[in-house]
């Protein structure tokens, strides 16, 4: 973490608790009721920013065991062998076809197959031309 996040916690701190004095001062006790709160969760986070407990054990979404489980066998494996495969390009029609007819956006599926949404539209307009020609020749 760096040193700024801990010292605008504190300059934070700082902010509130004055607020909340300032606030006792003038008498508005409902406001400075409200405040107090607030300043005990600055002071914990202040705390702990400026000594943070480096725990080995996962805490949280990352302690579930699905999860888990997807974190051990994405390390398993190297990122070459997490890459889409090489596709033909009529195999890579087909797909982008599919998904647009299963209501994905065109940048949706560019993200998906590693294309432009110039080349994914082309694709889709490429099918719906080549099948309006096919309907006239009936």
């Amino acid at each position: 973490m760096s040193n700024t996040i801990p010292g605008l916690l504190s300059d934070t701190l700082n902010m509130v608790t004055l607020a909340r004095e300032t606030a006792l001062v003038l008498g508005k006790e409902n406001q400075a009721k409200k405040l107090t709160p607030v300043v005990e969760e600055l002071r914990t986070a202040v705390t702990t920013a400026k000594n943070p407990v480096t725990s080995t054990e996962p805490t949280g979404i990352m302690a579930q065991n699905d999860f888990q489980t997807l974190l051990s066998a994405a390390q398993k494996t190297t990122p070459t062998e997490r890459t889409i495969p090489t596709l033909g390009i009529s195999e890579r029609n087909m797909i982008v076809k599919a998904m647009a007819e299963g209501s994905m956006p065109d940048v949706d599926i560019a993200r998906q197959l590693g294309m432009t949404r110039d080349e994914v539209n082309l694709v889709l307009n490429m099918g719906k031309a080549s099948s309006a020609s096919l309907e006239v020749k009936k």
